[in-house]
């Protein structure tokens, strides 16, 4: 029934598709849509629909619109992640790689907050930073959220 559709699926395509067209500093940068699994030679990524450490991937709620009820509005946190390896062990290195990363992907988002019409509003969220030191080097996670107020489909 219409009215009743979530913007989720089409948000995150969205995302993939924008952060995979930007060019720029993205070039090479492999964009997966959710969890980085079979390209252990990437040193550079961005995972959209990234499940955080409780397994979550997006997280959000309906609320009716109006007094009518219809449309409704969703608003919803979509996890993401921008990644960074350096094979030396320079933690320094890979950190800079992955903010490189998280703000190509912030720049590419503020051309299109709209995500070509998919929501009203997508915004980028709360960072967390980890680094770590891996068999393939110095690691570098910036995961991030990007914010989607939409109506519903």
């Amino acid at each position: 029934m219409a009215g009743w559709g979530t913007r989720v699926s089409a948000a995150i395509d969205a995302l993939v598709s924008l952060w995979s067209s930007a060019g720029g500093d993205l070039d090479g940068v492999w964009v997966v849509d959710g969890a980085p699994v079979g390209n252990d030679s990437a040193t550079a990524l961005v995972a959209v629909g990234y499940s955080d450490q409780d397994g979550i991937a997006v997280q959000g709620e309906t609320a009716a619109e109006g007094w009518a009820g219809q449309p409704n509005r969703e608003s919803f946190t979509i996890n993401c992640a921008a990644a960074a390896f350096d094979g030396a062990g320079d933690q320094a290195t890979a950190r800079s790689s992955a903010f490189v990363i998280y703000e190509a992907c912030l720049g590419a988002l503020s051309t299109d907050p709209t995500l070509g019409g998919v929501c009203l509003r997508a915004l980028p969220g709360p960072v967390t930073v980890t680094q770590s030191q891996t068999t393939r080097g110095a690691a570098c996670n910036v995961q991030f959220t990007v914010s989607v107020d939409a109506f519903t489909a």
